[in-house]
Protein backbone atom coordinates (compact mmCIF):
# COMPACT_ATOMS: atom_id res chain seq x y z
CA UNK A 1 0.00 0.00 0.00
CA UNK A 2 2.65 2.30 -0.82
CA UNK A 3 0.84 4.61 -3.48
CA UNK A 4 -2.65 4.02 -1.15
CA UNK A 5 -6.09 3.15 -2.53
CA UNK A 6 -6.25 2.43 -6.23
CA UNK A 7 -8.92 2.48 -8.37
CA UNK A 8 -9.48 -1.13 -8.64
CA UNK A 9 -9.65 -1.45 -4.75
CA UNK A 10 -12.24 1.21 -4.85
CA UNK A 11 -14.57 -0.40 -7.35
CA UNK A 12 -14.08 -3.84 -5.84
CA UNK A 13 -15.75 -2.13 -2.63
CA UNK A 14 -18.91 -1.04 -4.07
CA UNK A 15 -19.06 -3.95 -5.78
CA UNK A 16 -18.94 -6.14 -2.74
CA UNK A 17 -21.34 -3.33 -1.40
CA UNK A 18 -23.98 -3.60 -4.01
CA UNK A 19 -23.46 -7.72 -4.19
CA UNK A 20 -23.90 -9.04 -0.38
CA UNK A 21 -25.29 -5.73 0.92
CA UNK A 22 -22.41 -5.54 3.40
CA UNK A 23 -20.56 -2.03 4.14
CA UNK A 24 -17.50 -2.03 2.56
CA UNK A 25 -14.77 0.27 2.31
CA UNK A 26 -11.93 0.56 0.48
CA UNK A 27 -9.28 0.56 3.43
CA UNK A 28 -11.62 -2.83 4.39
CA UNK A 29 -9.48 -5.08 1.03
CA UNK A 30 -5.82 -6.21 1.67
CA UNK A 31 -3.88 -8.77 -0.36
CA UNK A 32 -3.68 -11.99 1.74
CA UNK A 33 -0.50 -11.80 3.66
CA UNK A 34 1.48 -14.66 5.42
CA UNK A 35 4.33 -17.13 4.49
CA UNK A 36 1.98 -18.71 2.03
CA UNK A 37 1.53 -15.76 0.05
CA UNK A 38 5.23 -16.24 -0.65
CA UNK A 39 5.30 -19.93 -1.23
CA UNK A 40 4.61 -20.59 -5.00
CA UNK A 41 4.40 -24.28 -4.34
CA UNK A 42 1.46 -23.89 -2.43
CA UNK A 43 -2.00 -23.02 -5.00
CA UNK A 44 -4.47 -22.54 -1.79
CA UNK A 45 -4.34 -19.22 -0.34
CA UNK A 46 -6.64 -16.16 -0.74
CA UNK A 47 -5.27 -13.43 -3.47
CA UNK A 48 -7.20 -11.38 -1.27
CA UNK A 49 -9.56 -10.87 1.77
CA UNK A 50 -11.73 -8.17 3.07
CA UNK A 51 -12.83 -7.43 6.92
CA UNK A 52 -15.93 -5.43 7.02
CA UNK A 53 -19.37 -5.43 8.92
CA UNK A 54 -22.98 -6.19 7.88
CA UNK A 55 -25.75 -3.16 7.81
CA UNK A 56 -26.45 -4.50 11.37
CA UNK A 57 -22.94 -3.88 13.06
CA UNK A 58 -22.12 -7.82 12.64
CA UNK A 59 -18.37 -7.92 11.88
CA UNK A 60 -17.75 -9.62 8.46
CA UNK A 61 -14.52 -11.78 7.02
CA UNK A 62 -14.18 -13.63 3.93
CA UNK A 63 -11.22 -14.28 1.00
CA UNK A 64 -11.00 -15.01 -2.71
CA UNK A 65 -8.68 -17.20 -4.98
CA UNK A 66 -10.17 -14.45 -7.67
CA UNK A 67 -7.49 -11.35 -7.96
CA UNK A 68 -8.94 -8.55 -7.15
CA UNK A 69 -9.00 -7.72 -11.31
CA UNK A 70 -10.91 -10.40 -11.47
CA UNK A 71 -13.52 -9.31 -9.35
CA UNK A 72 -13.86 -5.99 -10.95
CA UNK A 73 -13.70 -7.08 -14.57
CA UNK A 74 -16.43 -9.68 -13.61
CA UNK A 75 -18.91 -6.65 -12.25
CA UNK A 76 -20.05 -8.94 -9.39
CA UNK A 77 -19.27 -11.21 -6.70
CA UNK A 78 -20.67 -13.93 -5.08
CA UNK A 79 -20.34 -15.69 -1.33
CA UNK A 80 -20.45 -19.09 -0.77
CA UNK A 81 -18.95 -20.84 2.96
CA UNK A 82 -16.50 -17.62 3.61
CA UNK A 83 -15.16 -17.64 -0.33
CA UNK A 84 -15.96 -14.49 -2.42
CA UNK A 85 -16.15 -15.16 -6.14
CA UNK A 86 -16.27 -13.65 -9.17
CA UNK A 87 -19.63 -13.64 -10.93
Amino acid sequence: MRRGIGKTRIRLAKIISDSLGIICNPEDLRPAGGRNRNNTTIHDSYAWEVFARHRNGVKFWAGSFDTMTECVMAGKVSLKAGEISAG
